[in-house]
């Protein structure tokens, strides 16, 4: 992801002025994430992998596993992505999640 990109990122879902520090977070096997900062605070953008994006229920498995994170958010400590139109945002040829 480029600095236009997550700029843009930023400005779409209103979390304030990115600030350039888009860092690699390990662990992942199949999609990448990255933590980066904005003046309001700190985020984690996850990239999917576009492989498996390209499965014909991939999109509405991620969109249902946001909707039930979104429901035990209410009863449980869990963290869904935020929120535009859908969990999913589409960054170039990916689609990626955002979490506080």
């Amino acid at each position: 992801m480029n600095d236009e990109q997550m700029k843009k990122l930023c400005l779409d879902f209103r979390i304030g002025m990115y600030r350039q520090d888009l860092s690699p977070l390990s662990g992942g096997l199949m999609h990448e994430m990255f933590r980066f900062s904005t003046d309001t605070g700190h985020f984690v953008v996850k990239r999917l992998n576009q492989q498996i994006m390209k499965r014909k229920t991939a999109r509405a498995n991620f969109i249902q596993s946001e909707d039930v994170a979104s429901a035990a958010a209410k009863l449980l400590p869990a963290l869904p992505a935020l929120r535009l139109d859908g969990p999913l945002y589409a960054v170039g040829e990916s689609c990626c999640l955002l979490f506080p």
